[in-house]
């Protein structure tokens, strides 16, 4: 699964701001996974509702993939948001 993240034959993708996997059909994300195509292990629990919420709590961010984009500090379109805060 590692390798398959990372190649440009992708078939699953990771979205690190919010630790999604999601497969990929063509050039579009199919749907969100929760478990490993290959093992079935359970994967990371993804984080898309903290990040819109700890955009809003902490800096008064609502619309955070539109509106307001120029607004989202860097650390939020990368995993390190989440990290710094031991989620």
């Amino acid at each position: 699964m590692f390798y398959s993240a990372r190649t440009k034959d992708v078939i699953i993708d990771y979205y690190p701001p919010t630790r999604q996997y999601s497969t990929v059909h063509g050039k579009e994300t199919g749907c969100y996974i929760q478990y490993c195509p290959w093992c079935g292990t359970k994967l990371p629990r993804e984080l898309s509702n903290e990040w819109y919420d700890t955009l809003e709590k902490e800096y008064g961010i609502i619309s955070p993939r539109h509106n307001e984009r120029d607004k989202v500090l860097p650390e939020f379109w990368t995993d390190e948001w989440w990290k710094k805060r031991g989620l």
